[in-house]
Formats: structure tokens, C-alpha cells, sequence
């Protein structure tokens, strides 16, 4: 989905998706005999799957202050939620994770002639939550972790084109 509007100073968007991934997962080593006897080889079994949902929105404004300069702010939230199965001898065991990533990025540019300048700012936050079960028993976690993570960035750039041509 996605939205826009346009004024005289001002562009206003928003944009948001979402999805679903099921697969048979592929990503745990296998013995380089197995890969030389077959080179599809893989060490998961066909009830050893993935089933993850992603989504995304953001909402972005650009002002025009001036004839030469504007101000582009974001804001976006990512959200990740799924689980995957593996198995092990005599056992099945479902990992889950949930995740919440967001944040604000903003930028101001300055053009002008052969000079030009940008500066912005960048902060965000992270979190994400697994888990594991052993099936068929899902209302027992044999472990719960969260992790987060915050960051915050900047950054300034000027330039002078001294040269309209090189030679």
C-alpha cells in the first residue's frame, strides 16, 4: 500500500507491505561426502520448516524551506514475526522470534551554485525476542531471551566544485 500527497512546499508518503515465507529450510552444514555422492544434499528432514512474517511501513515528509534547500524526514517501523522447526534425535524443536526495529532518519540539503551541504541525523531501536519449545508441547518455553539495541548517528558534508570540466 501506498500513499502520496503533493503540495507546494510540501510531499507527504506513506508506504507499508507486509509478507509470509514458508519454506523447507537449507542452512545447516552437510559432510563433503554427502555434498560429492549429491550435490543437493541436505541434512533436514521434509518436517523441518520455516514460517516467517515480515512488515514494514514508513511515512516520509520533504519541505521546501528555499529555492535551495530542503528537509526529508522518515519515520519506519519493520516487524518480523515467525518460528522455525528442527529436529533432533527423537526430538522436535520450535525456535520463534519476534522482532520491532524503528526509528527516524532526517537530512537537510543545501544547494547552491557549486556549493553544497547536507547534514542529518539517524536514531533507531532494536529488539528481538526468541524462544524455544519442544514440540508437541508449545506452551513450555525452555528458553526466553530478549535483546535490544538503540543507535543514534549523524553526519555533516559540504563540497565546493572548484572545476567544471577536469581536464
Amino acid at each position: 500500500f501506498s500513499a502520496d500527497y503533493y503540495g507546494k512546499k510540501d510531499i507527504l508518503k506513506f508506504t507499508s507491505f507486509t509478507g509470509n515465507s514458508k519454506n523447507q529450510m537449507a542452512y545447516l552444514a552437510s559432510p563433503i561426502d554427502s555434498i560429492n555422492l549429491n550435490a543437493k544434499h541436505n541434512p533436514l528432514t521434509t518436517n523441518e520448516y520455516d514460517d516467517f512474517t515480515q512488515s514494514l511501513s514508513m511515512l516520509q515528509w520533504t519541505h521546501r524551506l528555499g529555492i535551495n534547500s530542503t528537509i526529508t524526514t522518515s519515520a519506519y517501523y519493520n516487524y518480523l514475526r515467525g518460528d522455525y522447526d528442527v529436529a533432533v534425535p527423537s526430538t522436535m524443536l520450535n525456535f520463534r522470534l519476534k522482532s520491532n526495529f524503528y526509528g527516524v532518519i532526517s537530512n537537510y540539503k543545501y544547494s547552491k551554485n557549486k556549493f553544497k551541504f547536507d547534514a542529518g541525523v539517524h536514531a533507531n531501536s532494536y529488539d528481538r525476542t526468541h524462544s524455544m519449545v519442544i514440540k508437541p508441547d508449545i506452551s513450555t518455553n525452555i528458553y526466553k531471551n530478549t535483546g535490544y539495541k538503540k543507535e543514534a548517528s549523524a553526519f555533516i558534508k559540504a563540497s565546493y566544485n572548484l572545476f567544471d570540466k577536469l581536464l
